[in-house]
């Protein structure tokens, strides 16, 4: 995973080197460390300040009714719309019903199927725990990959992912595709067509199945396809993660933790 060659692949990533991973992350975090120590000694450094709003270029905003719902629930300039999809409660294409807890997403492909433009998006549903087992994230189907189906102090983890359809701008549908994770909070796409998801935690308590968690996970565009692999990317580390981004040029795979305290980088 040298910065000396940009071709990144799903491969190189999963390919269970611990020392790759390890030499990828090295240097970054070697280098926001010592900026960090150094901020710490330097009393004459000067605060950012953050810009400053500006007008919109398209004019002014207002409240613009959901093409969906009717409900006036953002903002837009001028000859702007929108619509709304996947609610909570909403039946998904899969006949689950679409979970809760919205967080993290991005859109993982955008390709050509025959004369029309597609694009898949994958999203987290950061759900914790709940006593009851039909609350897990694609419960009650086999086809979709669950990390860990045991409990941890008599309840289940539920949390997970959805994967979202549009063609041609226009809604398809959308499915269950990873879960049992405990607060999938926001994650990274990869520049090979799946989306990394991240949990915002790091637990000590062992599942009834033996799993811990606190990692991330590989969620595809397509399960019919490929399934999302249900066992943890273990030598992404094991923390609260956050948010996460893939460098091409270098190959780097930046990753923020969530845990209240800078001090433990």
């Amino acid at each position: 995973m040298s910065s000396q060659n940009p071709d990144f692949s799903r491969r190189r990533l999963l390919q269970g080197s611990g020392a790759a991973v390890a030499a990828a992350f090295g240097g970054p975090i070697a280098a926001l460390a010592t900026r960090i120590a150094e901020a710490s000694v330097a009393p004459s450094c000067q605060a950012a300040t953050a810009s400053g709003l500006i007008d919109s270029p398209y004019g002014p905003t207002a409240p613009v009714a959901d093409l969906s719902t009717g409900l006036p629930l953002i903002e837009l300039p001028p000859g702007f719309s929108y619509k709304s999809y996947g609610w909570t409660g909403d039946t998904m294409s899969d006949g689950l019903v679409t979970p809760g807890a919205h967080d993290g997403m991005g859109v993982v492909v955008s390709r050509r199927v025959g004369r029309s433009q597609e694009i898949i998006l994958v999203r987290n549903h950061e759900r914790s725990t709940s006593s009851n087992a039909a609350n897990i994230v694609g419960a009650g189907r086999s086809s979709v990959s669950k990390y860990d189906t045991g409990t941890t102090g008599g309840v289940y983890q539920i949390g997970g992912n959805t994967n979202l359809v549009w063609r041609d701008g226009n809604w398809v549908g959308s499915f269950a595709s990873l879960g049992g994770l405990n607060r999938p909070c926001a994650g990274g796409a990869t520049t090979w067509g799946s989306w990394l998801s991240n949990e915002e935690i790091r637990s000590n308590n062992v599942s009834s199945t033996g799993k811990r968690h606190g990692y991330i996970f590989e969620v595809p565009a397509d399960i019919s396809v490929r399934a999302a692999n249900p066992e943890p990317i273990v030598a992404m580390g094991r923390m609260a993660h956050e948010a996460s981004a893939l460098d091409p040029e270098t190959g780097y795979w930046y990753l923020t933790e969530d845990q209240g305290n800078a001090n433990t980088l």
